[in-house]
Order: structure tokens, then sequence, then C-alpha cells
């Protein structure tokens, strides 16, 4: 079973579709997952960043926004909690690339991990690399 991890733009278009692009291949890797086909991660990070996308971006209510997060803890994808090792390679990450230290986080777990990072965010992301980072619009959608 190949591993992925993914970052919130990802987790966003599975729990509200609304002025979202590439959703069918969202879906299509939700569904994969589903099938264990392929195993999904995430670092706890993007619980925050999901909230925040979902109350200040997509003006959800904070009723709303639990909601999609128990949505989240339904789905199947593994939320890994932060490492002195996630730390410190998203970090490095963020001072050699000029990044956000919220980007680098998915980029130093999926390093970690030595798996591919599946995002919406190639502008920023796509810069390092030593990681393989996949657009989701480049997800398959072959057997849907």
């Amino acid at each position: 079973m190949d591993p992925y991890v993914v970052d919130t733009s990802i987790v966003v278009k599975w729990l509200n579709t609304k002025d979202e692009n590439f959703v069918s291949q969202a879906q299509r890797l939700l569904h994969d997952a589903q099938l264990e086909e392929i195993s999904l991660f995430t670092p706890d990070l993007a619980v925050y960043e999901l909230s925040n996308a979902l109350l200040k971006g997509k003006k959800l209510a904070a009723a709303e926004v639990y909601e999609g997060f128990t949505k989240l803890l339904a789905l199947p994808i593994a939320i890994v909690s932060y490492s002195t090792a996630i730390v410190l390679r998203a970090a490095s990450f963020a001072e050699q690339y000029n990044l956000s230290v919220y980007d680098a986080t998915f980029l130093a777990f999926a390093a970690i991990k030595r798996c591919p990072l599946i995002t919406e965010n190639v502008r920023h992301q796509g810069i390092v690399k030593e990681i393989e980072v996949m657009h989701i619009k480049d997800y398959p959608l072959s057997s849907l």
C-alpha cells in the first residue's frame, strides 16, 4: 500500500467543495484510501489549518467547523502528532527555501515518511526538490 502525505488544501476538498478545484481527483484519492489501496497521512497541524480554512475561508460557523473536524476524524487518514524530527526538518526547510514553517511541516513529514506530498500548493512546496510533490490535478481518475 503506497503512502502519501496530504496537506490541508486536500483535506478541505473532502469536507467542503464550494469554490474548490480538482474535487474529482481529491475524491478519487479518498476513495483509494477507503479501499485500502493507498494510505494517507497528515501532521496534526492540518487540524488547525482546516479549522481556520473552514471558519475564515469558507465562512462557516463554529459549529460547522467542529462538524468538519469530526468528519475528518472518521476519514481513512492518520493524523500524526508533532515530533522533534518533524519540527527540526520543517525549520530547516523553512530556512533553506524561504517557506513558512506551516508549509514546510508537510514537506518535513513527507521527507520523514519517505513518500510523496499531495497538495494544491505546489508553487511553494514544489521548490523543495528532494521531496516528491504531486499536484492534486495529477492524481489519476482512471477507475472512478
